[in-house]
């Protein structure tokens, strides 16, 4: 069975939720309608999916920080106090809005920084104009020796502390975390550096 519904119906998830663990095979593709600049957008959502009835509420998103294809990418961000993306990827940039907290996932590393989006979309010149979109980051938490990243949180972490995890082949990462599990991961975070 494969159930078409509203994202925002919760009931209706978590009665999807209950029928999977009696065994029922079943299926929810969750949709939303949402404003954004007097537009309205339709949108299905891919696996796994978040919440959020309009991509715009504050949240915050787990960004890639390029490792794959630019090694160096993450010290631009981090000297710069920026969240980039990159030459045809850089559309991602968009899933950032002022106000959303963002974790900076380093490939093979896990969560490097945090911090809050503090503008709006803006044009970089990395490696070449038109390369980069960028928005400015208020760091909170970051690494303390930029040439050698650390972790300040794992994947394996995150999953055992709030139980999501991540569909990684997307630079924004989804599901989306709420403000309150972001508090759960940053009193974590804070309670483990101070050992």
């Amino acid at each position: 069975m494969i159930i078409i519904a509203h994202s925002a119906d919760q009931g209706l998830r978590d009665s999807i939720d209950y029928w999977r663990n009696k065994g029922l095979d079943i299926d929810f593709i969750p949709y939303r309608i949402y404003e954004i600049n007097n537009d309205l957008f339709f949108e299905f959502f891919s696996k796994p999916y978040d919440n959020q009835i309009n991509p715009k509420n504050l949240k915050c998103v787990v960004f890639d920080t390029n490792r794959s294809y630019d090694e160096e990418a993450y010290k631009h961000m981090l000297k710069k106090n920026r969240v980039s993306a990159f030459w045809n990827r850089k559309e991602a940039i968009y899933s950032l809005t002022k106000n959303d907290y963002v974790f900076l996932s380093h490939k093979h590393v896990g969560i490097i920084a945090i911090g809050k989006v503090i503008s709006d979309v803006k044009n970089g010149d990395y490696e070449g104009e038109g390369s980069e979109l960028y928005v400015d980051a208020e760091y909170s938490h970051k690494l303390s020796d930029i040439d050698n990243p650390q972790c300040l949180i794992s994947y394996s972490q995150i999953k055992e502390l709030i139980g999501k995890s991540f569909f990684h082949a997307r630079i924004n990462k989804v599901p989306y975390l709420t403000k309150e599990e972001v508090a759960i991961l940053i009193k974590f975070i804070d309670k483990s550096n101070a050992k």
